[in-house]
């Protein structure tokens, strides 16, 4: 995901910026968000180890 899409996805739920949803959920720089093809949002390392955990929002914020 982009970090323009990023951006607006955590505006769409309520956050202030990207910077505020990655905290909230505990995520740091060794951390990414990913997106589904149905829009849910995942974070998993960056590395690609491992497997995303889906975080319960979506893209558009419903």
């Amino acid at each position: 995901m982009s970090s323009k899409q990023l951006e607006k996805a955590a505006k769409e739920n309520g956050y202030k910026d990207a910077h505020a949803l990655k905290e909230d959920y505990g995520l740091n720089s060794k951390s990414d968000i990913f997106v589904d093809k149905d829009g849910n949002l995942y974070a998993g390392p960056r590395q690609g180890s491992g497997t995303p955990q889906r975080i319960g929002i979506r893209i558009d914020g419903t």
